[in-house]
């Protein structure tokens, strides 16, 4: 609980960003189901990508779109220092947690460094800037350890932010009038006609998986899973090395795992637990309602004007309008309970 609750207060923090003006809750915003309306991220820069929701994302084998973190807290750490996103250091969040969060940090984590020492510890700095490299290994690991400690306190918050009780959930549990008869047809095109099911199964309509289904990739080529293993793999923060409190499985996961000419253009299945109320869709953010990604579905997705080879599972489905506007029904019917109310904001009970 105690770091769920620091997680909660850094979400909201606007100290953590480069100038004090972006924070987690910018880009995931409450107010848009954790998520943001902008076709890709807007936070110190224009990012290429759509921001996904964090709702459920506990739930998720894989993190962003390429999935180049297997953990909620190293998603959260490439946020914190990316040049279009944060934008911050390590080294400024060390000093933001030593004069701001020193007690609750320490009740949960244990002592900090002597952050006080600017010549060990610099106000600013990461890898690659001189002020951390030329650092001590051990003040290093020990800025690095406080780091990851951020991260997972972000992620025991963002384990709170689940979504119950959505029609569908009230109609799979024996409640015939929890869903519309549009809905009820939709469900059998889902997992029949439509095909939705081969990639969007499991309780979290999601196979946790990466497909190139033929979405074009925007204003630059981005090869999605292709480029995600890499920084996956470099990572010091992937849940293989020595800030991650669970390495033995994810040794041998990673052990085995390269980039394959099949990855190019692949992306993360998405969930479509409230999928209705996280427009605009796909990693580029280019379709603004639920129909226009049906009708690209149903036209078998595009065949040029992206990186890679489609999936041979993608083709034409002929869907009718009406049972294109069937599976609407249906998927609106995955909206569930937002958390309480003491999560959506920046002070925990």
């Amino acid at each position: 609980p105690g770091a769920a609750a620091l997680g909660q207060k850094f979400f909201f923090d606007f100290r953590f960003s480069e100038h004090g003006t972006i924070a987690c809750s910018t880009c995931h915003s409450p107010f848009y189901a954790f998520s943001d309306i902008e076709s890709t991220s807007f936070a110190t820069d224009r990012g290429t990508r759509n921001t996904p929701t964090v709702l459920n994302a506990a739930y998720n084998e894989w993190q962003l779109w390429d999935g180049r973190s297997e953990t909620m807290w190293a998603q959260a750490l490439f946020a914190l220092e990316g040049e279009g996103e944060m934008a911050g250091t390590r080294l400024q969040y060390a000093h933001v947690i030593q004069q701001h969060y020193k007690a609750e940090y320490e009740a949960v984590f244990g002592p900090l460094p002597e952050l006080e020492d600017s010549n060990r510890f610099p106000r600013k700095g990461k890898p690659g800037d001189p002020a951390f490299d030329h650092m001590s290994e051990a003040d290093q690991v020990a800025v690095n350890t406080l780091f990851s400690n951020i991260g997972k306190s972000v992620e025991a918050y963002q384990r709170l932010l689940i979504t119950p009780d959505a029609p569908f959930d009230r109609y799979v549990a024996g409640d015939p009038t929890a869903i519309s008869p549009e809905a009820k047809r939709g469900l059998k095109i889902f997992v029949g006609k439509g095909g939705c099911v081969n990639c969007h199964n499991t309780p979290t309509f999601t196979d946790n998986e990466f497909h190139n289904i033929g979405v074009p990739s925007g204003l630059e080529e981005d090869k999605g899973r292709f480029q995600g293993i890499p920084k996956l793999l470099n990572n010091i923060f992937n849940s293989a090395g020595i800030y991650s409190d669970s390495t033995a499985k994810s040794e041998q996961m990673l052990n085995v795992m390269e980039p394959k000419p099949e990855d190019q253009g692949a992306f993360r299945t998405p969930t479509l637990r409230n999928v209705a109320e996280t427009a605009p869709y796909f990693h580029t953010g280019e379709f603004p309602t639920l129909l226009y990604v049906l009708e690209f579905k149903n036209d078998g997705g595009f065949t040029t004007m992206f990186p890679g080879t489609t999936a041979v599972l993608i083709e034409p489905l002929g869907l009718s309008e009406q049972e294109l506007n069937d599976l609407i029904a249906f998927m609106e019917t995955l909206t569930g309970a937002l958390p309480p109310e003491h999560l959506l904001n920046r002070t925990p009970p």
